[in-house]
C-alpha cells in the first residue's frame, strides 16, 4: 500500500465505502494506520458502526471505538434502512464519518502497543481491570499505575471514559 500511494504521489485520500460485516473491523483498522487516509466516509451494519461510535456514553467504551478515536473525529453521518436498498437486507446500516485528527492522540509508532493495550483491558468484559492487568504487569506495577493514572482497580475497563483510557495507557508505557 504504502508503494502505491509513494507511486501515485496521494497525499490526501478520502476513502468512501460500504465495508461487508466480516472484514468491515479488520479493514478499519488497516485504514486507521495509513496517514494520507484524512477522510473516510464509511457504510456498517449498525451493530458493528454501535462498537466505533456509541449511542449510549453509559459502559459504551470499547477497543474499537478508542482505537478510532486516537486517530480520527468520529460522527454519525445516516442511518440506512432495510429499504433504502434494492433487494434490501436483513439488517439495519449506518454511515459514519472520520476526519483524521491534526495530531493523533496515539502516534502511529505507537499504534500496536495501543491496540495490543486494549485487547487485554477489554478482552474480558465482565472482569475488573485490575485483575486482568497484574497478569501481564504484575500485581504490584499495575496498583501502581492505576493508583497514578487515577483509576480503581475494580472498574471494569467498558465503565472508563476514553480520556481514562488514554491515561492508563500513557502510564502503563512508562
Amino acid at each position: 500500500m504504502e508503494k502505491f500511494l509513494a507511486e501515485k504521489g496521494f497525499k490526501s485520500i478520502w476513502l468512501v465505502s460500504n465495508l461487508p460485516y466480516n472484514v468491515s473491523v479488520p479493514l478499519t483498522l488497516s485504514f486507521l494506520r495509513i496517514p494520507e487516509i484524512t477522510h473516510m466516509t464509511l457504510m456498517y451494519q449498525k451493530e458493528v458502526a454501535q462498537k466505533i461510535l456509541p449511542n449510549d456514553p453509559r459502559n459504551a467504551m470499547g477497543s474499537l471505538h478508542a482505537m478510532c478515536l486516537s486517530q480520527f473525529e468520529l460522527k454519525h453521518v445516516v442511518y440506512a434502512p432495510p429499504g433504502a436498498f434494492v433487494p434490501p437486507p436483513k439488517v439495519d446500516s449506518q454511515v459514519l464519518g472520520f476526519k483524521r485528527k491534526a495530531q493523533s492522540d496515539i502516534p502511529l509508532t505507537l499504534i500496536d502497543k495501543y491496540e495490543s493495550f486494549l485487547r487485554l483491558s477489554f478482552g474480558n468484559r465482565r472482569k475488573q481491570l485490575g485483575g486482568i492487568l497484574k497478569n501481564d504487569w504484575g500485581a504490584e506495577k499495575t496498583l501502581e499505575r492505576l493508583s497514578a493514572a487515577g483509576i480503581d482497580p475494580q472498574v471494569r475497563a467498558e465503565a472508563l471514559s476514553y480520556e481514562q483510557v488514554l491515561k492508563l495507557f500513557r502510564t502503563l508505557s512508562q
